[in-house]
């Protein structure tokens, strides 16, 4: 590196930590800092010669005469050196850390407290960007950490399904082994202000590096010694928006996503950042619209990977005697695959197990009964359990009203003060009977801030006063329940929380599902794609409407979800789902793509639709038409000039570089996507367009061909 290359370089490097140049010479820069009172010198020795060190002293002793407080000498040995000492200077990085594994201490802390054992996180496995199932999440996302390259990943999961267990699992292995760098760890899915990430993410950047500038902390992010870990980032995404992009798929404009907007600066240029989104299945990250977001923001060699936690495997999270019971019982297995009720199940007393394992609503039931007795035997509140259990399915139903997944504690005591109204001076008279001559009188207050206080409701974070609800499950068993018992109107609540419900109610009996169907099936009539679908699966195990031109990525058919010819998928796509020993009517599926998606042991009926489209993925042999299809040599001249056209536009004086996979079938009618994706295969093999990371590129190298080809020479 040239000497004014190097200078510069280093001046650049000085001054985003806040230094400022006071004078250089061929071989010495000397910078000072300062702060308040406190006046501080670096002098950096270019070359460690005697005339360098002796110029050094003499500047030494000049700062020392002006009082400076500091004064330090140091000998360049490499920009990456340099950053590094000042990175760590700054970032106090093992104070950081300390700071962090606390927060995670902690979070397993509350946890245990809850199961009243000690937190174990147990893996489940998860499905890649290819669809390919895959084990050992944690540590496949930490060793993605460090690369030259730009990386987003995308981890979706259902609700209850262990995202933020997950989040904090992969805060502590990176904490392990990436000890040169310090994560950055946001929680947004229960803060009801969370709705610009920007705001959010300075406002962590205030709390936890407060003598740092927003400019150096994110120029670190870029850098990568900053990865970024953004647990619940779904909560920025308004519904209505979402619901939108999701049943009508048309182009929004750039305010449409602001909540993406921040991401994609920290990811474009020449930036090396990492960063980890957890959601729920989400529109705004599906289709033709995500994929316009990736090549329009993000930096051609920005990585997106996109990983779903699959549900989890009884035999993984117990014993072999517990899983031996349960299947002597006839239990229902599959409804028990919640991370939740299976932490229950795995650390519950035998005597407790034995008792509770009758149907999965006993277990459902049990499992309240403890969480609830406990906060009676804690907090001497003499409620029944029903009537503890009434006043929580109360506050849930107000959360839904508002929109919110938590509160200030002030808030929540205000909500069950209206909530209790007239009974709180029975609840009150009833404790003064059992407790007056102990306790004394207990104000209104006093008793409502023992009833805030209980085991279904958590501060939300280490470092937030937002206080909501353990964890979705129970907020959607709750939510649920509050609708069944006329506590909450469904008009009165969002999408997310319908969502939410009818994930939750997937572990509960079949006449519990119908009913709570009946109550919502309304309200799903207006409701996006993803949403009516998530919840006929969760409540029904069929589907229970037409869908068309929908699109759904990283669903999961179970053994016992039938696809009855009643209804049908018209124009569909699906993307990276999985039929794992479905029963099919075939003729359900009209026009429709499938791209990487697995087929296990599916009992197909009937004869399938001509026109789907098969694209990567496993098992799809018994959807496919027994037509055989023959390209011929017309065709394949036809839609390789199609296919290039989308690369370059008719009218346009250049060509675009990089396409999506699905930007390249637009404009075509369904039956001719399968021509489309031959030509795709044979314009690859000629090597005339390449697979990029996430889109397709034109060899620049070919272009001549490619101009002969679009009759543009």
């Amino acid at each position: 590196m040239k000497r004014e290359e190097l200078r510069e370089n280093l001046n650049r490097l000085y001054a985003l930590y806040g230094f400022r140049l006071e004078q250089q010479t061929e071989n010495i820069l000397v910078y000072s800092y300062h702060v308040g009172y406190f006046h501080n010198a670096e002098i950096v020795l270019l070359e460690d010669n005697e005339a360098s060190r002796k110029r050094a002293e003499e500047i030494e002793e000049e700062y020392k005469e002006i009082e400076y407080n500091s004064i330090v000498k140091v000998v360049y040995q490499s920009i990456q050196a340099t950053h590094d000492k000042l990175f760590d200077a700054f970032f106090s990085i093992k104070e950081s850390q300390r700071r962090l594994q606390m927060e995670y201490e902690g979070f397993c802390r509350k946890k245990s407290e809850k199961l009243l054992d000690d937190y174990i996180y147990i893996p489940c496995s998860y499905r890649n960007s290819k669809g390919e199932e895959c084990g050992d999440l944690v540590h496949n996302v930490v060793k993605s950490v460090g690369g030259q390259a730009p990386r987003l990943t995308i981890l979706e999961a259902a609700a209850g399904y262990g995202k933020t267990c997950t989040a904090y699992e992969i805060l502590s292995v990176l904490l392990k082994e990436r000890k040169e760098r310090i994560p950055l760890f946001i929680e947004l899915s229960k803060n009801r202000t969370a709705r610009i990430f920007r705001h959010v993410l300075y406002d962590e950047m205030d709390k936890k590096f407060t003598q740092l500038s927003y400019e150096t902390v994110l120029r670190e992010v870029k850098d990568g010694r900053l990865p970024l870990i953004i647990d619940g980032f779904d909560e920025l995404i308004d519904q209505k928006e979402e619901k939108r992009v999701q049943d009508s798929q048309e182009e929004i404009d750039e305010s449409s996503l602001t909540m993406l907007s921040t991401i994609a600066d920290l990811l474009g240029d020449d930036s090396r950042a990492w960063i980890l989104l957890t959601t729920r299945r989400s529109a705004i990250f599906t289709g033709d619209l995500f994929d316009d977001w990736v090549l329009s923001r993000l930096g051609e060699n920005c990585h997106v990977d996109r990983m779903q936690i699959q549900m989890p495997s009884l035999k993984e999270w117990i014993e072999p005697s517990r899983y031996a019971l349960l299947q002597k019982r006839e239990i229902d297995i599959e409804k028990l695959s919640n991370p939740v009720l299976l932490t229950f199940i795995r650390n519950a007393q035998m005597d407790v197990f034995e008792e509770m394992v009758q149907t999965s609503d006993t277990v459902l039931n049990k499992y309240f009964g403890l969480l609830l007795t406990r906060e009676l035997e804690r907090q001497n509140l003499e409620f029944t359990e029903a009537e503890l259990h009434t006043v929580m399915k109360q506050l849930a139903a107000e959360f839904a009203r508002y929109d919110i997944t938590s509160e200030t504690i002030e808030s929540i005591q205000d909500l069950l003060q209206e909530i209790l109204k007239d009974d709180l001076l029975r609840y009150r008279a009833r404790y003064r009977e059992k407790h007056l001559n102990e306790e004394g009188i207990l104000t209104a207050d006093e008793y409502i801030r023992r009833v805030s206080h209980n085991y279904l409701l958590d501060r939300i974070s280490a470092n937030s006063n937002q206080i909501g609800f353990i964890n979705e499950f129970i907020f959607g068993i709750l939510v649920g329940d509050a609708v069944r018992d006329g506590f909450l109107e469904v008009e009165e609540m969002s999408e997310r929380f319908i969502d939410m419900s009818a994930t939750a109610f997937a572990v509960r009996e079949e006449g519990i599902r119908k009913e709570y169907y009946g109550k919502i099936s309304g309200y799903l009539k207006q409701a996006s794609n993803i949403c009516r679908l998530n919840a006929e699966m969760c409540l029904l195990h069929q589907i229970d409407s037409d869908y068309e031109s929908g699109y759904f990525r990283s669903f999961y058919f179970k053994s016992d979800f039938l696809f009855e010819k009643t209804h049908k998928f018209v124009g569909c796509t699906f993307d990276t789902c999985t039929f794992d020993g479905c029963n099919i009517w075939a003729a359900v599926f009209v026009d429709c793509k499938f791209v990487n998606c697995q087929f296990y042991n599916v009992n197909v009926k009937g004869t399938p639709n001509a026109n789907l489209l098969f694209l990567g993925g496993e098992g799809y042999e018994a959807l496919q038409s027994e037509h055989e299809f023959v390209e011929s040599d017309e065709n394949v001249d036809y839609y390789e000039k199609l296919v290039l056209e989308q690369f370059w536009k008719r009218g346009s004086d250049r060509a675009e570089l990089r396409r999506s996979h699905s930007a390249l079938f637009r404009g075509t009618k369904s039956n001719e996507q399968m021509h489309v994706q031959n030509a795709i295969n044979a314009l690859l093999k000629r090597d005339l367009i390449r697979e990029l990371n996430v889109c397709y590129g034109l060899n620049m190298a070919h272009m001549a061909e490619i101009e002969h080809i679009l009759g543009r020479r």
